[in-house]
């Protein structure tokens, strides 16, 4: 019992002191910032794993014979601005 009225007046104090509104802003600023660089790095893992699946069922329908190989580029280019090079010498 003596250690909760010790941690009572412990954040009774931190309360009351002058740096706890900024204190509170860098952490909670901190936290801010790690969720969103979390976030951000899941958002971009989950976009290249679609376009990796995507890429990979265009060429199973190019290897199976029912989509042809130029199909199968522009489909891969629609939306892009830098298009994926049409070199059919280079195999990525």
């Amino acid at each position: 019992m003596l250690l909760l009225a010790n941690l009572d007046q412990i954040i009774h104090d931190v309360i009351r002191s002058p740096f706890s509104i900024p204190l509170a802003a860098i952490i909670f600023g901190c936290a801010g910032w790690m969720v969103c660089g979390l976030s951000s790095a899941v958002s971009k893992v989950l976009v290249a794993r679609g376009q990796e699946r995507t890429r990979r069922e265009l060429a199973a329908y190019v290897a199976e014979g029912t989509l042809d190989p130029d199909q199968a580029v522009a489909m891969l280019n629609a939306g892009r601005s830098k298009p994926v090079s049409t070199d059919r010498d280079v195999q990525a």
